[in-house]
This record gives structure tokens, C-alpha cells and sequence, in this order.
């Protein structure tokens, strides 16, 4: 579309965004696509008046996987909840009840994933926060006396890990524990046995924020952008019919 295009790593951080726009206003630009951080899903006071300015100097821009709720409205994301609701419905497909969820609370896609799964759960799933305690967290819930039959990761890095430990405590999967995540990265497909995984649509995510940004600078679309994929399941291994 002969446009120039300026890559920058925000390295997840809020100041480092703002850097970046702080840039992006002093230099110029016909508009900014960007990616929020994913521990927030607040923007900071610097971040809510550089986005401010973006607008005064008419530069449309459109936040890609997540966005910030305080500041106008302006992404391409995946309908989060969904993908949780997703998960925990196949895993009652299967005649899996008991459940465990690991999740990292402050992650923003996090929190939304396991709403959408837990709202789904007939019964509260067994909760575990990942964090370094991981190993030690899984084994409590092993013997803690519930029946777990499935495990819910918030994404496919968490799944690997779980896959480690209970591949080191003698666990099968999926013959003893069912293991469903997110993302659909190239780990799914390289565990043993491979993921079933939600398909996050990384690829057409990107794809359509470059066509809305170039339709909104002919004039083709108005701004602000909003456009939310629904998810898909990719079916592997990892889960067990009871």
C-alpha cells in the first residue's frame, strides 16, 4: 500500500510505550498501532494525555490483543471470555466436571480467560496462580483429596510447564489429567502428546489492524476501530473422553 512503517518493542511496559509515542508526536505520523501491556488494563496519567494528543493532532490509533479502558476505544482483539467458555465446554463435551484453572491474576487476558471458564463450570474449579511455587501448588492439589480430571492453562508456555511436572510425578496425560490452553503457539503442536489449544489469531489480528489503519487514513472507515475475532478450538491430543 506504499506506506512506511516504523517497528518498536514496547517490552510490555507502560513507560516504554509512552517513550514511544512521546516519539511518534515529536516526528510525526499518519497513525500508530500498538500493543498494551498485559499487566493493566488501566492506562497511566502520562499515557492517557499522550493518547489525548494523538487525537488533538488527528493520529487515529488502534490497540492490537488487549486495550486500556480508561482512554477511548480504539482495538482488534479476541473475544477473551469466550475463549475461556470455550475450553471449559469441551472439557464437559468429554464428561470432564472436575477442574482445575491455572491462572496468573495479574494478567489482564488471564483474568478474562478464566471468567469465561469458570462462568461455564458447573461446579467452582479448583484454582492454582502460577508462579514459581507451580510444582508445589499441583502437587497440593493432587493430594488435597478432590478428583481434578481436567486442567485449564491460561496459555500453551503455563501448559508446558504443567506437562513437565506431571510428566515428573508419574501423571499421564490424558489417561490421568485432560490438559486444554490458549494461544495455539508452536508449543501445542510439539508437546507430547500434542495441546488441544484455543487458536488465538495472531497472524489475522495483525492483518486486519494494517488494512483498518490504511482504510481509516483513505477515508474509508471512521475512527475509532473496533473489530473482535471469535475464537476457535484445535483439537489434539491432550484430552481424554471419560
Amino acid at each position: 500500500q506504499n506506506v512506511d512503517i516504523l517497528l518498536s518493542d514496547t517490552q510490555n511496559n507502560m513507560d516504554t510505550i509512552c517513550s514511544v509515542l512521546e516519539k511518534v508526536l515529536a516526528e510525526g505520523s499518519n497513525g500508530i498501532i500498538f500493543q498494551p501491556t498485559s499487566d493493566s488494563d488501566i492506562a497511566s496519567s502520562r499515557l492517557v494525555s499522550l493518547l489525548k494528543q494523538l487525537q488533538d493532532a488527528n493520529i487515529p490509533y488502534i490497540m492490537i490483543d488487549t486495550y486500556y479502558e480508561n482512554v477511548p476505544s480504539s482495538y482488534i482483539v479476541m473475544n477473551e471470555i469466550a475463549a475461556g467458555k470455550m475450553a471449559a465446554e469441551y472439557f464437559l463435551s468429554l464428561g470432564h466436571t472436575d477442574l482445575c484453572m491455572i491462572e496468573q491474576s495479574s494478567n489482564v487476558d488471564s483474568k478474562l480467560r478464566m471468567k469465561g471458564f469458570e462462568r461455564t463450570c458447573p461446579t467452582a474449579p479448583y484454582r492454582i496462580e502460577h508462579d514459581s511455587n507451580l510444582e508445589f501448588s499441583i502437587r497440593e492439589m493432587l493430594s488435597s483429596g478432590k478428583t481434578v480430571t481436567g486442567i485449564f492453562c491460561y496459555n500453551d508456555g503455563v501448559a508446558k510447564k504443567c506437562y513437565d511436572i506431571l510428566n515428573k510425578l508419574g501423571i499421564s496425560i490424558p489417561d490421568d489429567i485432560s490438559v486444554i490452553s490458549i494461544d495455539d503457539t508452536i508449543i501445542a503442536s510439539t508437546l507430547s502428546p500434542t495441546l488441544t489449544s484455543i487458536v488465538h489469531p495472531k497472524e489475522y489480528m495483525g492483518k486486519a489492524a494494517a488494512k483498518a489503519m490504511i482504510s481509516i487514513l483513505k477515508g474509508d472507515s471512521s475512527w475509532p476501530y473496533l473489530k473482535v475475532f471469535e475464537p476457535a478450538l484445535a483439537v489434539r491430543k491432550s484430552c481424554k473422553q471419560l
